[in-house]
């Protein structure tokens, strides 16, 4: 535990803000929080081919 490349939160940080999101720190009871917050958007109907026919064989 406690061992890692320190890449996971720049990564989370970029993928979040490309979606419009943000990340929030805190200090937690037990060590730091991070709250993702994310955008509400509407669905969009999209159609999709059957898996059989995206999955390769």
């Amino acid at each position: 535990m406690g061992q890692g490349t320190g890449l996971g939160l720049a990564l989370s940080y970029g993928l979040v803000r490309d979606m419009g999101g943000k990340i929030v720190a805190a200090n937690g009871r037990h060590g730091a929080v991070f709250s993702v917050y994310l955008p509400l958007v509407e669905a969009k109907s999209v159609p999709m081919a059957p898996l059989s026919a995206a999955a390769p064989a």
